[in-house]
């Protein structure tokens, strides 16, 4: 199968040194290089800045924390039916013990019928509104990520991974970005 609809770099490829960089970081945190690293590194500086931002964002340190995080980027790629992140993000999460199967299946599907937590209901709430309709944010949906318990740095790490996996779904699902390693990586886990 090819790895998108568009060339991607392959693995034979002659390399520039960003690329290689690029490359050698995926493979540290992957351990291969993942189909969408491969498109992106067509132009190696996206490439570059997409993986720092990515790293950025779904790191330990952040605010939410990593679970929250991961998701986020479960329920968003389910939101948008994007079959890669969401096999990547049910396969992450599963593998750290965050969800069994079962649950990361129904959060790609629906994860309004997951049992969640008030807090994190209400900050997939949020997320699914910024992503179907972002022009409608409004005070009121601040305050309801307030009231359930999130600070304005917070608030921003939810607003940024949200609008960081709307970018990367769109990515994937426009270039066609394949499947097969992230299932390989992860085992078949029915989103």
């Amino acid at each position: 199968m090819a790895l998108a609809y568009i060339a991607a770099v392959e693995d034979d490829a002659t390399l520039d040194p960003v690329q290689e960089d690029v490359f050698e970081a995926a493979r540290q945190r992957f351990t291969f290089v993942p189909d969408v690293v491969r498109v992106l590194a067509l132009r190696p500086l996206v490439a570059k800045a997409q993986s720092e931002l990515r790293d950025c964002l779904l790191s330990d340190e952040l605010s939410i924390g990593r679970r929250r995080a991961e998701l986020i980027s479960l329920a968003v790629s389910g939101i948008n039916d994007c079959v890669y992140c969401g096999t990547a993000h049910a396969g992450t999460m599963v593998a750290r013990g965050d969800l069994t199967p079962e649950q990361a299946a129904q959060a790609f599907k629906d994860w309004r019928a997951l049992e969640l937590a008030d807090d994190d209901r209400v900050m997939l709430e949020f997320a699914e509104k910024l992503t179907f309709q972002p022009a409608q944010i409004d005070q009121t949906d601040i305050d309801a990520l307030r009231e359930a318990g999130f600070d304005d740095l917070g608030i921003y790490d939810i607003v940024l991974v949200t609008a960081y996996r709307n970018f990367i779904n769109r990515v994937n699902d426009g270039l066609g970005v394949s499947t097969d390693k992230v299932r390989a990586r992860f085992g078949e886990i029915t989103i």
